[in-house]
């Protein structure tokens, strides 16, 4: 959750409080942008108005754990002597680990007490997901937000900037939607709970979509100026730093038009090979293709008339046999414990040794213990 380095928190500070406050009537709630432990790689950022209103309306109520959206992220405050800490408990997803703590004195918080309360914002099945956030009581500055119409919709990761329909119950911005993407396809291991949860690698089409709209985004923001200085400009070349990197280009050079559209479908064809990598008994040979491997089955009816070995179609040849150093370390595990473990075991009442080779495996050339 590091950030490339913005402005100091002084002048985040400012910022949030001068720029960022709602009107004279309105108090505005924000959380921390940026690396969750460094007061100084970061800025404060302002939650979408119709989030700030359902917070301020539940604050006004005397809810001390605010619900940020309906099933997920919720915000609990942080005090003297009352800090964020779940150290010890259990039925979280993760665990809650001392670094993960927050308090008040954190240097985060640092100029925050002073204008405002401050609040940790957390999953609420993992609060080891966990980030910074404030409500900040108005002053009489400009508003923070632009106009917005019960027509708008806070996007449901950030809840920040106003979302897109997703297909399902949920939004997201153009900006949280490409870095979905570039989440998950970096680990070919999570198939499933993508973007907003409610979508998986099956979802062929609807992640064809995503991406190419996360492509559309990403040209129309390229064709933008750069932000001068603040946050924005931060968050603008953090953008484009992360883009490059994942997309495999040098720093001058341009992004591809297609770049999500193409990691989405190389991440979808990945996932499909590793889905038949079990079908095969792969090659000893280094870098040889799965085209050359075997199938298990057809091993599988070969060895039943006591053949071993056989050769890929690149012509490098296997064995199944084990090798010398294998025999040598099963006789060793077989010879360290000769004594019976038991006298009586349940099933057929034989004394049995703690290490012994299953004759039927050593039949079929197997050595298993």
């Amino acid at each position: 959750d590091a950030a490339p380095t913005s402005a100091p928190i002084t002048e985040s500070l400012e910022m949030g409080a001068a720029e960022e406050l709602g009107n004279g009537s309105e108090s505005v709630w924000q959380w921390w942008w940026g690396d969750a432990r460094s007061a100084t790689r970061g800025h404060w950022k302002s939650y979408h108005p119709h989030v700030c209103r359902n917070l301020e309306r539940a604050w006004q109520q005397g809810q001390r754990i605010l619900d940020v959206d309906a099933s997920r992220y919720q915000l609990q405050q942080v005090s003297e002597g009352k800090p964020f800490d779940y150290i010890g408990q259990d039925g979280f997803r993760e665990p809650f680990m001392p670094r993960d703590v927050l308090t008040v004195d954190s240097e985060i918080f640092a100029n925050t007490r002073a204008i405002g309360e401050c609040f940790v914002q957390f999953h609420r099945s993992n609060p080891h997901r966990r980030r910074a956030a404030r409500r900040v009581v108005p002053q009489g500055h400009a508003a923070a937000h632009p106009a917005s119409t019960d027509e708008e919709n806070p996007c449901s990761i950030c809840f920040s900037e106003v979302g897109s329909s997703l297909g399902c119950a949920h939004f997201a911005c153009d900006s949280c939607l490409r870095r979905c993407i570039r989440i998950f396809t970096a680990d070919s291991t999570k198939t499933t709970n993508l973007v907003c949860g409610c979508y998986s690698s099956t979802n062929r089409t609807d992640l064809d979509f995503f991406a190419r709209r996360a492509d559309s985004s990403l040209q129309t923001l390229l064709r933008m100026d750069a932000p001068a200085g603040g946050p924005e400009q931060a968050e603008y070349e953090d953008e484009i730093s992360q883009a490059k990197e994942w997309s495999g280009v040098e720093t001058s050079d341009a992004i591809p038009m297609d770049a999500h559209h193409s990691k989405v479908h190389q991440w979808l064809n990945l996932l499909e090979a590793r889905s038949l990598e079990e079908l095969f008994i792969v090659c000893s040979f280094p870098e040889c293709p799965m085209e050359n491997w075997i199938l298990k089955s057809d091993f599988e009816a070969q060895r039943d008339h006591g053949i071993c070995t056989w050769r890929c179609q690149a012509g490098h040849d296997n064995t199944v046999l084990p090798t010398p150093s294998e025999i040598d370390e099963m006789n060793r595990n077989l010879l360290s414990h000769p004594e019976f473990y038991t006298q009586n075991c349940s099933y057929d009442s034989q004394a049995l040794r703690r290490y012994r080779l299953c004759n039927e495996c050593v039949a079929l050339g197997k050595l298993v213990l």
